[in-house]
């Protein structure tokens, strides 16, 4: 039980301890009849994940099997994470329906604050007086809040592969590529930035070609055309420009 609230407290500030955290937490759980923190597991999960797509259908889901376990006071800690995951992703109308549903949840006043936190995160004011009592003001639990979702939205963002991506092998140029005035043609390889702490993924490459086409040369007899090594690239025989030739840039694979 201990390692399941550890692994909640960090999954808001660190997605990455909490994989390592929360698969600690399910060897202990293995083979245990603890259903309440299995579940609260699967909500550490979502928190972990907030900003990424999926979440809100496996709340969904989670809403069902805490239903089904009889375990209403586990809805609470799905509002809450979906709230973070609306906060990150800037969806207010979504946020604004999570935060009515917390209210009702916590109407008893058992976990008031839950309600308090997912105004701080989208930086609403609160509808009224509050019974929660923050050791350090509330001023500072709302700036804390909001940084942790600022943070993680920084990190969906570098996590998020880029648009013009493609798959490493899938892709070829549609066109040969050319020598610019420097003689210059490039291999680049599109990589992911890092994240969660794996290395890179190489994801494709393109060509790449930096300036003007300079005045076409006599084209010696004998000269090269370029190919890359698995294939021509369908261009008549030209003669790589000198400074190409000072390069290496007679192929490129």
């Amino acid at each position: 039980m201990t390692q399941v609230r550890l692994t909640l407290a960090v999954s808001f500030a660190n997605p990455d301890r909490a994989d390592d955290e929360l698969a600690l937490a399910h060897q202990y759980l293995d083979g245990l009849d603890q259903r309440s923190n299995t579940l609260l597991a699967q909500v550490v999960a979502l928190i972990k994940d907030a900003g990424t797509p999926g979440v809100t259908d496996r709340a969904q889901h989670l809403h069902t099997d805490i239903e089904n376990a009889g375990l209403p006071f586990l809805h609470r800690f799905v509002e809450l994470a979906l709230a973070f995951h609306h906060a990150v992703l800037g969806e207010d109308q979504k946020l604004a329906a999570t935060i009515g549903r917390l209210r009702e949840l916590t109407a008893t006043g058992d976990f008031a604050y839950f309600t308090d936190i997912a105004h701080y995160m989208a930086d609403l004011p609160l509808p009224g007086p509050t019974t929660t009592r923050w050791l350090d003001g509330p001023d500072a639990v709302r700036a804390r809040w909001q940084h942790l979702v600022h943070t993680r939205r920084t990190h969906t963002d570098r996590c998020r592969p880029p648009q013009h991506a493609v798959r490493a092998g899938t892709h070829r140029p549609s066109s040969p590529p050319t020598i610019d005035d420097t003689g210059t043609l490039e291999n680049v390889s599109l990589t992911t930035r890092a994240c969660r702490g794996h290395r890179p993924t190489l994801l494709g490459k393109v060509w790449a070609v930096r300036g003007p086409t300079p005045a076409a040369d006599p084209k010696p007899r004998g000269e090269p055309s370029i190919e890359r090594h698995h294939g021509p690239l369908s261009r008549r025989p030209t003669t790589p420009h000198p400074a190409a030739r000072q390069q290496g840039w007679t192929s490129t694979g």
